[in-house]
């Protein structure tokens, strides 16, 4: 099946079916009071966010696979759909233990870990035994892909692991992550037709439409947010996206945002523990740094959607040039 048969009507069916499930869910969500615990030590203006529905990435995920079941796929496809899958199961467990508990912690950092690498070691192991040539990959500048050997499998489980918490880490301010993501899945889905590969163009423009039909309740003032559950389906989606073309080594380029995001806490991090507690930023990740410097979400999100956008525009046209 060709884009046009397959691509655009995933994306139009995606977005439709998100919009009438979070018109249908977000009441039910509500009503529930699953409200999101707001950190203590996060921006004294989230403080009145507490509340606001969330797990609303499980109102993305469904259409997603929906529209998979609907299209069929190949297994590329499918890759992509058990990244999204498996890591969402984590971020549903993180949201579902912060809701019983009434916190904005859930499952601790050691049990996080622990699950995301297994789920992604599945996955690697996945792809090493459905795919032809799993060591390939194609890097900048070159119009040879590279036999990266045994070493390509840690290389997938580290893109897979980092791109979900790079991924949960955006997911800061009303609309950011979806603004953000939304740019880096047609990013994606334009590589994967160029490549062929119908199933993984499917999955990225079904969760482009969904991301589109949730930006309308997730943008600010957001009625719901997307929690865990939505932003770490877009981690394992967009990281086995990657995979599956053979173009994680183009990722830090089209998700330059994910990398900017975790970058600021993980230097954060690293000098406020060398400093005995001097910090770099005002507070990481880094949108929350600019939030305390005045700047208006808003504008923050925009400011960052825009550099998603070129950074999604040059990691494909660099792609095109190795062709």
């Amino acid at each position: 099946m060709s884009i046009e048969f397959a691509g655009i009507p995933a994306l139009f069916m995606s977005f439709i079916a998100t919009v009438v499930l979070s018109r249908i869910g977000i009441p039910i969500i509500r009503a529930k009071k699953m409200g999101q615990p707001i950190r203590d030590d996060g921006p004294e203006s989230h403080h009145a966010k507490s509340g606001v529905p969330t797990m609303g990435g499980i109102l993305m995920v469904i259409p997603v696979l929906l529209i998979a079941l609907v299209f069929g796929g190949d297994r590329s496809g499918w890759l992509v759909l058990l990244g999204m899958l498996f890591l969402g199961a984590v971020g549903f467990i993180d949201d579902y233990e912060k809701l019983t508990k009434k916190q904005s912690l859930g499952l601790d950092e050691r049990q996080k870990i622990i699950l995301q690498v297994s789920l992604a070691a599945v996955l690697v192991v996945l792809y090493g035994l459905l795919t032809q040539q799993p060591h390939l990959q194609f890097i900048p500048f070159s119009r040879q892909a590279i036999d990266f050997s045994v070493f390509a499998y840690p290389l997938y489980l580290f893109v897979i692991v980092g791109c979900v918490n790079a991924a949960n880490l955006t997911d800061g301010l009303d609309g950011l992550n979806s603004l953000v993501s939304l740019f880096v899945f047609f990013a994606y889905a334009w590589i994967a037709h160029l490549q062929g590969q119908v199933g993984a163009m499917v999955g990225a423009l079904s969760f482009a439409g969904a991301l589109i039909a949730f930006l309308f309740f997730n943008a600010n003032p957001a009625s719901i947010f997307m929690g865990d559950t939505g932003s770490m389906a877009i981690g394992g989606a967009v990281a086995m996206l990657s995979i599956v073309t053979k173009t994680v080594w183009f990722l830090p380029i089209i998700g330059i945002i994910y990398v900017i995001e975790a970058a600021s806490v993980l230097i954060q991090t690293f000098y406020y523990r060398r400093t005995g507690g001097k910090r770099i930023f005002l507070m990481s990740p880094i949108h929350h740094h600019y939030e305390l410097k005045g700047v208006p979400e808003q504008k923050i999100v925009i400011w960052f959607g825009m550099i998603s956008l070129l950074a999604a525009l040059l990691g494909v046209w660099m792609y095109r040039g190795v062709l």
